[in-house]
């Protein structure tokens, strides 16, 4: 595959201060579902679901992450005393009218997750002049507005949608692992309100897949990934993964201590919310413009699984993260230069 260096050469290694210590308080609070619809602001091709996309819309970006586990610091960062500031690069290219575009990012976390994984991604967003709510999906992180029996795609997908229509410009709308589903959905009930939509080493399906279908045409690929070591309640509604395992697959290029302090946070995942079959239209989800971005050293989701998701239902922008299933934690930086870059071609 194509891989082709950015202009002004933005994709040469940066050396920043090395990652907070992981905030435990929660990211943002939701605004209550609400607004008008808004318009959609078109830009080049919409692939087609399950189409071929003509190869020069592919574009691969590769991403160096800096040192993760801390090398260097001083003895207070070490031990979250002192919060260093974010250090990005960013690049804003204003409208012809010469005003400056904010973009509006949607963040949906993973399974066993809250908003809370996006804690160090949201500030690096802010700070260069952007909007970012990260989502507590209904059942999941500081949500408990659904029962684990009702909890459902769709369910997940009408609570985003109601926090999209709360702004009147479209979104950036980033789904995390399993959250994939989420945004997929999502696209399909308000394709004229999203921009683009992100897949952070997510569930990429097509129409009338769940995650566990999935998981069933791809056994052999999953025996030493995250699925072998879930476990569930008696009644099957809950799964749960224990934080020796979540360290081994999700957290493995994570900073030791961070990815403690992130799996001690996991909490039980409804069932439901992997094993709903997705209802896609080429309409509809095939009209949103579509993003993935990689992660080389995925434990969970492994690497070939994401090229066989991305390239079963094609994308038009392909970027790459030297990181494991969790960037929001080990690589924020890199991470959200991505989303500025994904904001920048979409606004």
């Amino acid at each position: 595959m194509d891989r082709r260096s950015h202009p002004g050469g933005f994709l040469r290694r940066q050396h920043r201060r090395p990652n907070d210590a992981l905030d435990q308080r929660p990211v943002r609070v939701e605004p209550a579902p609400g607004g008008d619809p808004a318009r959609r602001r078109r830009r080049g091709q919409r692939p087609a679901v399950g189409g071929v996309l003509p190869p020069p819309q592919l574009r691969r970006r590769d991403r160096v992450h800096p040192d993760l586990h801390g090398r260097g610091q001083s003895a207070e960062i070490r031990a979250g005393l002192f919060r260093p500031l974010p250090c990005v690069h960013v690049h804003r290219n204003p409208p012809r009218d010469g005003r400056l575009t904010v973009a509006r990012f949607v963040l949906v976390h993973g399974a066993w997750q809250g908003a809370w994984a996006w804690a160090r991604v949201v500030p690096l967003l802010e700070v260069a002049g952007h909007t970012a709510i990260a989502v507590d999906l209904p059942g999941n992180g500081h949500n408990d507005s659904a029962e684990p029996a009702d909890v459902t795609t769709m369910v997940y997908a009408k609570h985003v949608a109601g926090l999209i229509d709360t702004g009147e410009d479209p979104v950036i709308l980033v789904g995390h692992s399993m959250g994939g589903t989420v945004v997929a959905q999502a696209s399909e009930l308000r394709p004229t309100q999203i921009a683009v939509a992100v897949y952070l080493c997510a569930f990429l399906l097509p129409d009338g897949e769940s995650i566990v279908d999935f998981y069933d045409r791809a056994w052999e690929d999953w025996m030493t990934g995250a699925h072998a070591r879930v476990g569930y309640s008696d009644d099957g509604h809950l799964s749960m993964i224990d934080p020796a395992s979540a360290m081994a697959v999700f957290y493995n290029t994570a900073a030791p201590d961070d990815g403690l302090a992130a799996a001690a946070r996991l909490t039980p995942q409804p069932e439901g919310g992997r094993r709903s079959k997705l209802q896609l239209s080429e309409a509809k989800f095939g009209t949103v413009p579509r993003v993935y971005i990689e992660t080389l050293r995925d434990q969970s989701v492994f690497h070939k699984l994401q090229a066989r998701m991305y390239t079963e239902t094609p994308v038009g922008e392909l970027y790459s993260l030297d990181t494991d299933h969790a960037p929001q934690l080990s690589a924020p930086d890199a991470l959200a230069e991505i989303m500025l870059e994904v904001a920048g071609a979409h606004s």
